[in-house]
């Protein structure tokens, strides 16, 4: 009875203790996911489709849409922000915030903020008004009153090649495209597929754009708080699986498809492939028929021609044989012409009648008759 009753109670204290044990996992667990970090991003309010602010007031575009993906891959908790441009670079560069979903690297940038491997790329250009003469890249904008984004890529752009004409910042793109249309200035530097969409959003009338400049390019990467090379690392992991998963795909033409004549067609692009394979093959096809088809005609008229040749030498072979003959037995060979009334002859009928041969071997009636006495 003791055994059956110590059997038991040490049954019940290893349940208990199991209990305990998973309850402290779980505990610890819970603990853990909430003591994890919540990353905080900024997003602008102004630079669609990348990133703006929606009907709803809250932050959408294509980076935005993309670090919500790499955040969701990679089990990060983001609470996003937004402000303008200036505010938001500052702030992360101050370290508020951990990261910008969209900033286009370069080297001024490299001091003071970390970037994750690049994720889309634009160019900029020059936008002035109609009929003013084009501004073909930054040599060009010399001496010129120039209006671009305080802080903006090609703000720092400028900044390094010492620009020196007479530079207007401001806060957004619409309002430095509108101080160009007014006419207080000379041009507007900014992304080409941007500013283009914002002047026909906004209907900004009288401006053109002048050709992507060669001077740089904006590559566009998550800009990271200096120092955060855990988060960094992530963020590059997220990227590279959603852009192997095709996540990346859909979110690039649910925001820059319709504006990338490339990215719209694709699908038509895709289909036209084996079409325009299958026409360039069948091209080849009927070349390759075309020309066994001309090897086999210009052989049979080589053969025909060398044909040609070869009668063409038995008869003159035979006709001198015949000229021979009418000489040795001093017999010529003569005809009529019944429409013409015009007599030709051998060189040897030429010969009997003692005269000498002519090129045309027509014999001459008046002498022939000549040469016959009467009866």
């Amino acid at each position: 009875m003791n055994t059956l009753f110590h059997f038991r109670l040490k049954a019940y204290l290893f349940a208990l203790a199991m209990i305990v044990l998973i309850g402290f996992s779980t505990l610890c667990e819970c603990a853990t996911a909430n003591d994890q970090p919540v990353i905080h991003v900024g997003s602008e309010v102004n630079f669609p489709p990348y990133a703006f602010v929606d009907e709803q007031g809250q932050a959408a575009g294509f980076s935005v849409d993309l670090i919500k993906a790499v955040a969701n891959t990679m089990g990060l908790s983001i609470d996003i922000s937004t402000g303008t441009w200036d505010r938001e670079w500052n702030a992360l560069v101050s370290g508020q915030l951990d990261l910008l979903p969209i900033v286009a690297k370069n080297p001024s940038r490299l001091t003071l903020v970390d970037f994750s491997l690049p994720h889309t790329e634009t160019s900029d250009a020059f936008f002035v008004r109609q009929g003013d003469p084009p501004i073909p890249d930054l040599a060009s904008s010399k001496s010129k009153s120039i209006v671009t984004m305080r802080s903006d890529a090609s703000h720092h752009e400028l900044l390094e090649r010492d620009f020196q004409g007479n530079l207007v910042l401001v806060d957004s793109i619409p309002e430095g495209l509108r101080l160009v249309e007014s006419g207080k200035h000379d041009a507007f530097l900014g992304p080409l597929l941007i500013c283009s969409l914002e002047i026909k959003d906004k209907n900004i009338r009288g401006l053109e754009a002048g050709t992507p400049i060669p001077d740089y390019k904006r590559v566009f990467s998550f800009g990271v708080r200096k120092g955060a090379d855990n988060l960094r690392e992530t963020l590059n992991q997220g990227l590279l699986i959603i852009k192997t998963n095709g996540e990346y795909d859909r979110i690039y033409e649910k925001w820059l498809a319709i504006d990338d004549p490339i990215q719209k067609n694709r699908i038509y692009l895709l289909a036209a492939v084996p079409v325009a394979l299958g026409i360039v093959g069948l091209a080849f096809v009927v070349m390759g028929i075309r020309k066994r088809v001309l090897l086999r005609r210009n052989a049979e008229l080589t053969e025909h021609n060398e044909r040609l040749e070869r009668a063409e030498k038995l008869l003159r072979k035979s006709e001198l044989r015949l000229l021979e003959a009418q000489r040795l037995a001093k017999a010529g060979s003569w005809g009529f012409d019944l429409q013409t009334g015009a007599i030709w002859g051998s060189d040897e009928v030429f010969h009997i009648y003692g005269m000498e041969p002519s090129s045309s071997n027509l014999l001459p009636i008046d002498e022939i008759e000549a040469c016959i006495p009467e009866k």
